[in-house]
């Protein structure tokens, strides 16, 4: 059944999920010079933070090491699930084929939120 339904269509609809959130999440904050970031290669599985330097690039786990303030984005995703997204507590979080437009505004809307209240 998965494989009838995970067709180009659903895929390349999961990608343009992704990829609006990674874009507008990292334009609010990088607007507001908030080391924060959402990251990932596009498809429906991500990861955020908050960065301990300038360098918001993540590319493998000595990256992540480096450059991730963990404290602060597990912090990020105890927050996250007060609100209704349930991430895993280092930063990833997965979309699924059901979420609407509608439902990737709330996340984008969520996280700017959250980012927000931690920051200020």
């Amino acid at each position: 059944a998965c494989l009838e339904t995970m067709d180009r269509a659903a895929f390349d609809r999961l990608n343009a999920h992704a990829a609006r959130i990674v874009d507008e999440v990292n334009e609010w904050s990088q607007a507001r010079g908030i080391p924060f970031a959402v990251y990932g290669a596009g498809y429906s599985h991500l990861a955020y933070g908050f960065f301990t330097g300038t360098d918001l690039r993540v590319r493998n786990h000595r990256d992540y090491w480096r450059r991730i303030d963990g404290e602060k984005t597990q912090t990020m995703s105890l927050e996250l699930a007060n609100r209704g997204i349930f991430p895993v507590h280092r930063g990833e979080f997965s979309l699924s084929l059901p979420m609407s437009d509608d439902d990737i505004g709330r996340v984008i809307e969520t996280f700017t939120g959250v980012v927000e209240d931690l920051t200020s």
